[in-house]
């Protein structure tokens, strides 16, 4: 993959099926991303919808990586905020390799989308394993992080971190899931994901909500 892809169309879903067992070796500086928000002038934006289906299977995963086979020789997998189900997208991320990213191997911006990733490898990124911003609840199951030069898996707020089932670490700056302080503000269920891991805490947090009752159990 010599230049960046983007999978959208303006106002409609268009969907990128990957077959199991293919392999996309990208560039430098290069990515891809599921959908968009562009400027078509006259002051006016529009919303470009995309999704991404990536189920591989055990013996024929689906590998994203870079040309150079080097860490931080792609720029990684990016899900913009219009990749969101809001809109009915749908995407899935299972039986995958995302490796060798540039800050990140998998970055999920304001989406809740891929809802579930499942037996897949993030490793070898020059950042973060996968990078989870607001908006975005997902599960995350039977997946390894491993030899990340940052956190392997990084939440920037307390209230999304998801399910979180069977997830293993080795080899990152901390082998844990790192979260950010701020609110949590509807019930949730922070559960044993890992045998000696642990929740990195880089904030205070508060379970709040106006008026109601909210509870984190953990």
């Amino acid at each position: 993959i010599l230049g960046s892809i983007s999978v959208v169309r303006d106002g409609e879903i268009v969907r990128l099926t990957l077959s199991p067992g293919v392999t996309l070796k990208f560039a430098e500086g290069t990515r891809m991303q599921i959908s968009d928000n562009r400027y078509v002038g006259n002051y006016t934006y529009h919303n470009y919808y995309g999704e991404l289906c990536a189920v591989g299977t055990e013996d024929q995963p689906i590998t994203f990586t870079s040309m150079s086979g080097e860490a931080g020789g792609w720029n990684g997998l990016y899900f913009d905020p219009r990749s969101d189900d809001a809109e009915g997208q749908r995407s899935d991320l299972q039986h995958c390799v995302i490796e060798n990213g540039n800050e990140y191997n998998l970055h999920l911006n304001g989406t809740n989308q891929p809802s579930l990733i499942e037996d897949c490898i993030f490793r070898n990124s020059s950042g973060k394993g996968v990078y989870m911003v607001s908006e975005g609840y997902d599960t995350i199951r039977d997946c390894a992080f491993e030899n990340n030069a940052d956190y392997g898996l990084y939440y920037n707020n307390p209230h999304y971190v998801g399910e979180l089932e069977n997830l293993t670490f080795t080899g990152n700056l901390h082998d844990g899931v790192a979260v950010e302080g701020g609110d949590i503000s509807a019930n949730r269920t922070w559960n044993k994901f890992s045998a000696g891991a642990s929740y990195y805490i880089l904030g205070s947090i508060s379970v709040v909500r106006d008026g109601e009752i909210v509870r984190l159990t953990l």
